[in-house]
């Protein structure tokens, strides 16, 4: 039966695509415009800067149908109304986001807040739980079925300044990044232009805008979202390792020559159907009988595929239409700092458009320019189409500002609005200070003041926040000089936000020297013993080091003593997720100095009584 609705919905789809190619050759798209529209993502946070998963209690108690869910119940969206492009469309739309947002703030408790970021720096592993995935049915069915498809837990992997190397079985994952989509719709003649546009300049808009430095405490990309993504909803699998493999979170293979119907087309060939609904009617049979196909087949596919810039088809007061969504964004810093990304972007949009992008440079090097952008952020270099290369702040000074200024000036967007979003661009570009770079330096401060890792992050987040409410764009941000006035109880705290990861470690089978000389060495009076996989197999503490090496005189011609006659087997441990008032009552209850903490069965830090010490002069300041 499964077999049977697969095969039904892709009877759909290719209809739908069939219905979409003849719409393209007839009058249906005759009404087309240019259009702008918006999705604003944002995280529910609480006093203490951790996500707080109340969206759809907020959704009840606010109650605007401009506000709805998304993945996690930590999260939160604003659709904005789509708009003609032209004259006050862009303050119109700031105008009408900031209201909403206000208007979120206004009629939450004061404990509850609003976060603009990529990646929100106090997100804990914790958080990123199928526990906290909105209870709507789409959404389980989405996850369950990329999860059936991928068929294993996943490697997680991402190298910057730290690396990130973990195991992860969810893809919800994918709910520790927000953005601010943008849209533009587009007549179906221009979209291979268009399209082509908004691949070519991804790179340096990723770049001024890049949001989403940390993750899990970790320094990573400038905007990690693009490597989490990719990997947390990555379902491809090659039978070796010479056959390419596709991911459906992707920048694309190739420029587009005619239309969007190669994209759509390129999509159904490389990935399988994820959500499979009932579809009653016919696309062609709409079309034939005069109506505006909904194709709704193509609708609910497409959206399965994660395309930086993705085509969209849709239906508007009964007129068909074809845009490009914009994903590439991330949320914030502020909605001011946001408009002005925007007004970038469709400034080129249509200031590049006499340009034919497809016939100067290659498209693997415009998409090796997105990864460099996505990496290293304002700081990347770009080849362009000389085959040199340059700094992308200079690419943007000296030759994109001008083109976008030009491009918003030929469409008649408000002179003066639009010069003070692009003088934000400028002076961003200028003083090297976009969110990234301010949530690095910022992070780097705190830490060297004294201030512990997770009352820096929190901070972070403290700060932002304050500066989002003023809407104060980000280069105009001071680098905070102490820890935020937080008053937090132990009974509050995750062992994950404190515990020590700076883990020394033994084999079973090393020499009981080794392990005396290591914790001489590192000044510490615990030693996890580990196994080949990472699984927790015993503990040597210095006092059962000290007993068994009494007595013990090492001669050439004894065999050594191996670190598994002597460990502590079984011991006591805690999970990543429990509460350190937990770990404290096992600690006092077993008469134990260290508390080894385990993550998936896997050891991944350690708790000791000067864990305690350091927690308790942090909560009284």
């Amino acid at each position: 039966m499964q077999i049977e609705k697969v095969n039904l919905f892709k009877k759909h789809l290719l209809e739908d695509i069939s219905v979409l190619g003849r719409m393209m050759d007839s009058e249906a798209f005759s009404k087309s415009k240019f259009r702008i529209g918006a999705e604003q993502e944002m995280c529910i946070v609480d006093a203490h800067a951790n996500v707080l998963p109340i969206n759809q209690s907020i959704l009840k108690h606010v109650n605007h149908p401009q506000l709805t869910t998304e993945l996690a119940k930590f999260n939160l969206e604003i659709n904005l109304l789509p708009r003609d492009f032209g004259a006050s469309c862009l303050q119109e739309m700031e105008t009408e986001l900031l209201g909403l947002f206000q208007l979120l703030n206004h009629k939450t408790d004061e404990e509850v807040r609003f976060y603009l970021g990529g990646i929100i720096p106090s997100l804990r592993y914790i958080d990123i739980d199928l526990e906290n995935i909105t209870p709507l049915k789409r959404y389980f069915e989405l996850v369950n079925n990329i999860l059936k498809s991928r068929g294993e837990e996943y490697e997680l992997r991402i190298q910057g300044e730290d690396e990130l190397l973990m195991k992860h079985n969810s893809v919800f994952i994918e709910a520790a990044t927000t953005s601010f989509q943008i849209h533009l719709e587009v007549p179906p003649h221009l979209f291979a232009s268009f399209y082509n546009i908004s691949q070519y300049i991804a790179a340096p808009l990723l770049a001024i805008s890049a949001n989403s430095p940390l993750f899990l405490r970790k320094k990573l990309w400038h905007e990690t979202r693009i490597a989490l993504l990719r990997q947390s909803i990555d379902v491809s699998k090659t039978p070796n390792t010479i056959r390419e493999a596709h991911s459906r979170v992707t920048f694309g293979n190739r420029w587009v020559k005619e239309s969007a119907l190669e994209l759509f087309q390129e999509d159904i060939s490389l990935h399988r159907v994820l959500m499979i609904p009932d579809l009653k009617e016919s696309s062609r049979d709409q079309f034939q009988n005069g109506q505006t196909p909904e194709l709704k087949a193509l609708q609910l596919y497409n959206s399965t595929i994660y395309r930086w810039n993705r085509p969209v088809y849709g239906v508007m007061n009964g007129e068909p239409h074809l845009r490009i969504e914009n994903r590439i964004l991330p949320a914030g810093p502020t909605i001011v700092d946001q408009m002005a990304n925007a007004a970038f972007w469709y400034g080129l949009m249509f200031g590049m458009q006499d340009e034919k992008i497809a016939e100067k440079i290659p498209f693997a090097t415009v998409k090796n320019n997105f990864l460099q952008a996505a990496r290293n952020g304002i700081f990347a270099k770009m080849k362009l189409a000389n085959g040199k290369e340059y700094a992308v702040s200079e690419i943007i000074e000296k030759e994109l500002l001008p083109i976008a200024a030009e491009g918003l000036n030929k469409m008649g967007i408000d002179d003066i609005k639009s010069s003070q979003y692009l003088q934000i661009i400028k002076e961003r570009n200028q003083s090297g200070q976009n969110g990234a770079n301010w949530t690095l330096e910022a992070f780097d401060s705190l830490k060297n003041e004294g201030v512990s890792p997770t009352d820096a992050l929190a901070t972070l987040v403290d700060t932002s926040i304050a500066y989002q409410k003023q809407n104060i764009p980000v280069h105009q941000w001071e680098i905070p000089i102490k820890r935020s006035n937080m008053k937090k109880n132990i009974n509050e705290i995750i062992i994950e936000e404190c515990m020590d990861k700076d883990l020394f470690t033994v084999r079973p089978s090393d020499i009981i020297q080794l392990a005396a000389d290591m914790m001489d060495w590192q000044k510490i009076r615990f030693i996890m013993v580990e196994n080949e996989q990472g699984q927790l197999e015993g503990i040597v503490s210095s006092r059962n080091l000290l007993k068994n090496l009494n007595g013990y005189v090492h001669h050439e011609s004894e065999l050594p003593v191996s670190i598994e006659e002597i460990m502590v087997r079984n011991p006591i441990t805690a999970e990543s997720n429990q509460k350190l008032s937990e770990a404290l009552s096992l600690m006092k209850k077993y008469q134990i100095g260290c508390l080894p903490i385990l993550q998936n069965k896997k050891l991944v830090g350690i708790i000791t009584e000067q864990t305690f010490l350091n927690v308790f002069a942090d909560l009284m300041g």
